[in-house]
């Protein structure tokens, strides 16, 4: 088993749009300043691998679930106090690069 997967090839697990995966990462590394959105690492880590249990591990997160994570945010639907105002700034190709982005994270 271990020589199995030692055989196997790594890339960006499923990343389809290396433009959009460098824009979450711009986005996660230094926020977006006009928008008032802070960047990811202050609470997340450099490597998604936050500080549970305050901040919670990101990385290798299914795409599909951080953006509908962060969608649920913006909305209100998911309720938390810094959470809310950081998706409050966050466009939907802002999400869906965010989410693109951290589930390359290991």
């Amino acid at each position: 088993m271990a020589l199995r997967l030692s055989e196997q090839q790594g890339g960006l697990s499923g990343a389809v749009d290396q433009a959009l995966v460098l824009r979450g990462e711009h986005i996660y590394r230094n926020g977006l300043a006009a928008e008032d959105v802070p960047n990811c690492t202050g609470c997340h880590g450099p490597q998604g691998e936050g500080i549970p249990p305050l901040y919670p591990l990101l990385s290798g997160q299914h795409a599909a679930y951080t953006a509908a994570t962060l969608a649920a945010y913006r909305s209100g639907e998911r309720v938390h106090e810094v959470m809310n105002a950081v998706a409050a700034g966050l466009s939907d190709e802002d999400i869906a690069a965010l989410a693109e982005y951290i589930a390359g994270l290991y």
